[in-house]
């Protein structure tokens, strides 16, 4: 933790299928700053090898917002309307996973600090898709 809490971060992602690994992130990510804001990512210009999301944006939205740790989100639809929001933003701390290894929607911007969350558990919302497939399979054998 740092020795003083950062005034403002956001943190940008999917968040779906919502799980306990988004949430350990955004509480860890509550430890370092003061005002924790979060960027849902729609879903409508996703790369093509990522997983079309299963909640729409305004479901994924509102769990997000529902976690104790956010203080504020919103929803973006692309590349673009991030990068404008971190350039008007450039004092908040952006946070990253871990998984990104110092490359993410942004990292060209002169943001002032970048803090990397050290994911160290297994979830992932890939793993989330697969545990729910194996259960609906398991069901009907």
């Amino acid at each position: 933790m740092l020795e003083e809490k950062i005034p403002k971060g956001v943190v940008f992602g999917v968040f779906d299928v919502f799980h306990i690994g988004h949430v350990k992130m955004l509480e860890w990510a509550k430890t370092q700053v003061d005002y924790l804001i979060v960027g849902v990512n729609s879903g409508i210009n996703l790369a093509p090898h990522k997983n079309k999301p299963i909640l729409n944006p305004e479901e994924r939205l509102y769990l997000v917002s529902s976690c104790k740790y956010v203080d504020e989100a919103f929803i973006f639809d692309t590349e673009e309307q991030l990068h404008a929001y971190q350039e008007e933003h450039l004092d908040y701390a952006r946070i990253v996973g871990s998984d990104h290894d110092n490359k993410f929607s942004g990292d060209f911007l002169p943001i002032e600090t970048v803090l990397m969350h050290d994911r160290g558990h297994g979830y992932s919302s890939s793993e989330m898709r697969k545990r729910i497939w194996k259960a609906e399979n398991d069901k009907n054998m």
